[in-house]
């Protein structure tokens, strides 16, 4: 019922529950002495209004509000009205501070609260009747507590009752709100973890995409690397089998008109002639380096033309 209440100054708030309560208070005591009125329950909105009271002073208003005689049949002033119920009221909002502070479950404190009504009316409500008819009537006040505590034992149960089973649904409303804001709690905490995952794996998609990337290119670099060592291979092939041509037939021509004339000279005896024959060895031993020198260059890759001939 309060919940529907819209307001959001703190000062109207607490002043409409003021206003609510006291007036059903004045109501239900109105409806339970009208011919038929089955009992005077004024004080379960009362007690309902404890639950709700944040500052202990407001009950004076409340108190002075609900204590209006509602007929002529009633035999106390309002003054009266408001020292009969200020006490217990005061009483039962302590009861509940301190009840409250306990994590009971909702059927607990439903219980508690019963044997607290018992109490508002045994210790504080009765009591103080009894002593104001002593102090206006001058009656007994063992009579007066015993007559009031039988005229009241109907209005007592069900007003115990009732209010013990409005702080249970009360304590299991609060406890599914409460379970409410933890869940969202939860869900918001669980949706900035997921969204913090999302935005990880965005990032390490993207790195991961550089990563191929940099493959990729890394790749086509190998490409590109073991085609050119390929041709240097290729290359040097070319080279090795040139330089083994070279080696087994350029140089070999030579070399062997070397050995064939160095027999000649030792087989001949004229002087002319061996002069002549040292002279064919010098033109064999020059054509001999030519060909080392050119193979040389091979291996240094500077190779000549095909074109240069060796003579040349």
């Amino acid at each position: 019922m309060l919940s529907n209440l819209n307001i959001s100054n703190p000062y109207y708030k607490e002043l409409s529950k003021i206003i609510l309560f006291s007036g059903l208070s004045l109501l239900f005591g109105y409806l339970g002495q009208i011919e038929g009125g089955i009992g005077n329950f004024r004080e379960i909105p009362l007690l309902i209004y404890v639950f709700y009271v944040r500052k202990p002073r407001l009950i004076i208003l409340t108190s002075l509000i609900a204590s209006f005689p509602i007929s002529n049949a009633t035999n106390f002033t309002h003054f009266e009205n408001f020292l009969i119920h200020f006490p217990g009221l005061v009483a039962a909002w302590a009861a509940y501070a301190v009840l409250s502070r306990f994590d009971f479950s909702a059927a607990t404190k439903g219980i508690i609260w019963t044997l607290i009504g018992f109490s508002y009316y045994a210790i504080f409500l009765i009591p103080t009747w009894s002593i104001v008819s002593f102090i206006d009537f001058d009656s007994n006040f063992i009579d007066n507590y015993y007559s009031g505590l039988k005229s009241v034992r109907f209005e007592m149960i069900a007003t115990t009752f009732i209010t013990g089973l409005y702080l249970i649904q009360k304590e299991v409303r609060n406890n599914l709100i409460e379970y409410q804001r933890d869940l969202e709690k939860i869900v918001e905490k669980r949706t900035e973890e997921l969204e913090e995952a999302n935005k990880n794996l965005l990032a390490a998609n993207e790195e991961l995409n550089v990563s191929n990337e940099k493959i990729w290119t890394i790749n086509e670099n190998l490409d590109e690397l073991v085609k050119q060592r390929s041709a240097k291979i290729e290359e040097q092939l070319t080279l090795l089998n040139k330089y083994a041509h070279m080696n087994s037939h350029e140089v070999r021509a030579p070399l062997a008109r070397l050995l064939g004339l160095m027999s000649l000279i030792n087989l001949e005896k004229d002087a002319e002639a061996k002069i002549e024959l040292f002279d064919k060895m010098n033109a064999c031993a020059e054509e001999m380096d030519q060909i080392i020198r050119k193979m040389n260059r091979l291996l240094e890759k500077e190779i000549i033309p095909p074109s240069i001939s060796v003579e040349d």
